[in-house]
């Protein structure tokens, strides 16, 4: 499926007092990296994390359909410093490392022997990360 608004698009046309109006949608840089993760890694159940108002998680656990499948996501909407967030990505993935895609210099979360992490993300943004190989 297309949605040409999400890779950016420019719109105009008039409004009900006949003033001519222009609407310019910017393209998501980032955009092809999160479709090639939910492509690729967004399998498995889903556990949510929204504990908080300003920053939300969610896990994917993977499965055997999708070999390398599961994940883990945090999105905050504060520009101000950072937020980390506990979450269960699942014990099959005990004593592996996961990275944050996105940002690949950022610091690396090892998941302990319950499948869990304690993942980081800077400002408003989003990381997601997966497991290293």
């Amino acid at each position: 499926m297309f949605y040409p608004d999400i890779y950016g698009a420019s719109y105009s046309g008039k409004n009900k007092a006949d003033e001519m109006l222009y609407v310019q949608i910017s393209k998501l840089p980032v955009l092809p990296a999160l479709l090639k993760l939910r492509t690729h890694y967004a399998y498995g159940k889903q556990t949510d994390y929204f504990d908080e108002p300003n920053c939300i998680g969610w896990t994917r656990a993977g499965n055997d359909d999708h070999p390398g499948s599961g994940l883990a996501v945090l999105i905050r909407n504060i520009e101000e410093g950072f937020a980390t967030k506990e979450m269960k990505v699942g014990k099959h993935f005990a004593g592996s490392t996961f990275y944050n895609f996105l940002d690949p210099k950022a610091a690396w979360v090892i998941i302990d022997e319950n499948g869990r992490g304690i993942f980081k993300v800077e400002g408003a943004g989003v990381a997601v990360y997966i497991r290293a190989v």
